[in-house]
């Protein structure tokens, strides 16, 4: 039986003597003794900062033992079934759960040396998993009630006393399964080992003493037993770049704990300041990382932060896992320059206004690559091409990614200088062909091909300008995705320069472009080409130019605009006039007045893809009035041909240049193909006539008076492999 410590008291008693006739009966004590409890389990669980923790899952057996007349163990039962793995709900916090009165004196079999019990066993407590272990709380006793029994069984003494829960520090065993066990304690009796619930117990045994024990968990100053969840924590450190501890930023402290209040946690800290100087020594911000293991590469994110999934059974270590550091170095003052290729200031609003601190004994990584643009306030592009110490001689460039061990505060000189763009132009009429005094539409686009921004810009015409083209009066220019844009072309501006004044034009992306458009008016000879060139200079290292002509149409032969490389350019329409019927074979000329004056039958065609050689036939379909014809020996006679090479084709000096004489060609009104003329070479040729070179051979009494007689003339170029 355990020497249970005792507050002693003075009983006084007062005998009354009663007196009877006859004998004095004993008095005997019953054999029920006089022992019952409400048999519960009552206590609290909180967090750390006394807010109630409602989330754990809590499980508890009811049980009953006895030694005599055997050893006995078994669960009381609830509705007629084991009061096994009951759960405890919480309600704000507070678990509880009563079983209700039991007697267990009337039970007892009090036989020396024996025992029973009715006891709350098996307290398992399951927590969420960002809880790291459940620890007892402020209250470290529990309260017992104690009957203390006369050798008869008779109630002597009862005790209202608190006593110390068994290793307050360590209540719980932690199963792999983060169930956490609470540790019984035998408290009855050495005699026989019976661990329960301290503070949810019935016992009574009958040893050195007879007593028994109600035991519960409120103490006479009404706290109750409780159980603190103690959450795992995120810790944060601030180390150097070695890794040893360094006094914080004003506003942050080494080892702070933060504890998780959720299953997926995470931890922001207030912006971390990128450099502070304390005890003397500035320190530069370099980044963080979370976990344990320093990364080649740290996070750069300010503010930091770091989440930590409690339910993922992959992290072995939530302590090492939980853990921001912060990691600074010594730093050095850095002043940066930015400066043009002679060491002159480019725009102060690119020199920063004070040093910036950078680490300290090591080497610093220019911000710059080369090639890197940037825009002045004027709008122009600057090129970087290098850097320099502002110690290092006039005309030093230095071109590599780092500078060398930085060792106290430097001055560094980045270098640039102004960037030209390059550009791309074309320029297309509409019409190609035109006719004299007919104005011609232009369209260019002027393409920014290079990395810069293209702007300053000025439209021109070179000297490659045809005066025969008259000058626009306006331009129009559009960038791409923008409004149109005029700008009036006054007397001279055309040759000396028109200012596009606002028209800039951005490197890459889908609107990299502006289309130009203008007018102008082409007058000239027949055939005549007249050249276009326009030039556009700006920010860019020579103007770019595009060129293209437009040629006078020949209203007696219009062209033909063939598609290719080879085909007929202009064919003749003859035009014989008014014919008188004989009763004798005649001739017939071309009639003159049908066309302009000096005008000459030819026929132009060009071979530039043949590699055997072409030739020229044609054939005569017969003539026809409505249902009336003319024989088919009627004829069209050209006589003394002359072969010309067409030189400089499309250019404003193209010429005509003898070749060979073709002789006379008779093709009758039979639809058979006569052949005019062939050539072995590739090029441009015109076969032209004289206009009284060209006869209508007529029989007599061809045709009837007051009819108009025509036919088809089909001319084929054919062109050899």
């Amino acid at each position: 039986m355990k020497i249970l410590k005792k507050k002693f008291v003075k009983v006084s008693l007062l005998l009354l003597l009663f007196g009877a006739f006859g004998s004095v009966q004993e008095v005997q004590a019953a054999d029920v003794t006089d022992f019952e409890g409400n048999l519960h389990i009552d206590f609290d669980m909180k967090l750390p900062d006394g807010t109630p923790y409602t989330q754990a899952n809590v499980l508890v057996d009811i049980e009953e033992e006895y030694t005599h007349p055997t050893i006995t163990n078994h669960y009381l039962k609830i509705g007629g079934l084991d009061a096994k793995d009951i759960l405890i709900p919480s309600v704000g916090g507070n678990y509880s759960h009563t079983y209700g009165m039991y007697n267990i004196g009337s039970i007892f079999d009090r036989t020396q040396n024996s025992f029973h019990y009715a006891y709350y066993t098996n307290l398992r407590i399951l927590p969420e998993p960002y809880i790291k272990k459940i620890t007892l709380g402020d209250v470290k006793t529990f309260r017992y009630n104690q009957f203390s029994y006369k050798p008869t069984w008779e109630l002597s003494l009862n005790y209202d006393g608190e006593d110390l829960l068994s290793n307050p520090n360590d209540k719980f065993t932690v199963l792999s399964d983060r169930t956490h066990v609470y540790k019984e304690y035998n408290y009855l009796t050495s005699a026989h080992n019976r661990p329960t619930i301290e503070f949810a117990t019935l016992m009574i045994g009958n040893g050195v003493i007879k007593c028994g024990y109600h035991m519960t968990s409120v103490a006479k100053d009404g706290k109750k037993v409780n159980f603190i969840a103690n959450p795992y924590q995120v810790k944060e450190n601030y180390v150097d770049k070695a890794g040893n501890p360094i006094t914080p930023p004003s506003g942050f402290t080494q080892g702070n704990l933060t504890d998780a209040t959720s299953n997926q946690f995470t931890h922001t800290l207030n912006t971390l300041p990128t450099s502070y100087t304390t005890g003397g020594k500035t320190y530069k911000l370099e980044g963080t990382y979370n976990g344990s293991a320093k990364p080649m590469t740290l996070n750069k994110t300010n503010p930091p932060s770091i989440t930590v999934d409690y339910t993922d059974s992959s992290i072995p270590d939530f302590d090492k896992e939980g853990q921001l550091t912060v990691v600074y170095s010594l730093a050095a003052k850095l002043t940066e320059k930015y400066v043009d290729e002679s060491g002159a200031q480019i725009d102060p609003a690119w020199d920063p206004s004070t040093p910036k601190d950078i680490e300290k004994d090591a080497p610093f990584w220019i911000p710059h690559t080369i090639g890197d643009t940037k825009t002045d306030s004027m709008g122009d592009s600057w090129e970087y091409v290098g850097w320099k110490y502002d110690t290092d001689p006039a005309g030093t460039k230095r071109t590599t990614l780092t500078t060398g061990i930085i060792t106290g505060d430097k001055t560094i000189q980045y270098i640039y200088k102004l960037s030209k763009t390059t550009a791309s132009l074309d320029l297309t009429p509409t019409p190609k062909i035109v006719n004299n005094n007919s104005n011609v539409s232009w369209t260019s686009r002027l393409t920014n091909t290079g990395g810069a921004p293209l702007k300053d810009l000025i439209l021109k015409s070179t000297s490659n300008w045809s005066t025969d083209l008259k000058d626009p009066v306006q331009v129009t220019v559009t960038p791409a995705g923008g409004s149109a844009q005029n700008f009036p072309v006054n007397p001279g501006d055309w040759s000396t320069g028109v200012n596009l004044t606002g028209i800039t034009i951005p490197n890459g992306g889908v609107n990299n472009y502006a289309d130009i458009t203008f007018t102008t008016k082409a007058s000239g000879a027949v055939n005549q080409v007249l050249p276009a060139e326009i030039e556009v200079a700006g920010n860019i290292p020579t103007p770019v130019t595009a060129e293209n002509f437009v040629r006078i149409d020949d209203p007696d032969e219009p062209n033909l605009e063939p598609v290719g490389n080879a085909g007929l350019i202009n064919i003749p329409n003859f035009k014989f006039g008014e014919v008188e019927v004989k009763p004798f074979a005649q001739t017939k000329k071309l009639d003159t007045t049908a066309y302009q004056s000096g005008y000459h039958p030819y026929i132009r065609f060009m071979d530039m893809e043949s590699t055997g050689g072409w030739s020229l036939t044609a054939k005569l379909d017969q003539f026809k009035s409505g249902t009336k014809t003319l024989p088919t020996s009627t004829t069209i006679k050209l006589k003394n041909g002359v072969l010309m090479e067409v030189q400089n084709y499309n250019k404003h000096n193209e010429t005509l240049a003898n070749l060979v004489l073709a002789g006379s060609v008779s093709i009758p009104s039979d639809n058979n193909s006569v052949a005019f003329t062939n050539g072995a070479n590739q090029g441009v040729y015109q076969l032209e006539y004289d206009s009284n070179g060209v006869e209508l051979e007529l029989m007599a009494h061809s045709g009837i008076a007051g009819l108009s007689y025509t036919a088809d003339m089909e001319w084929t170029l054919t062109t050899a492999p």
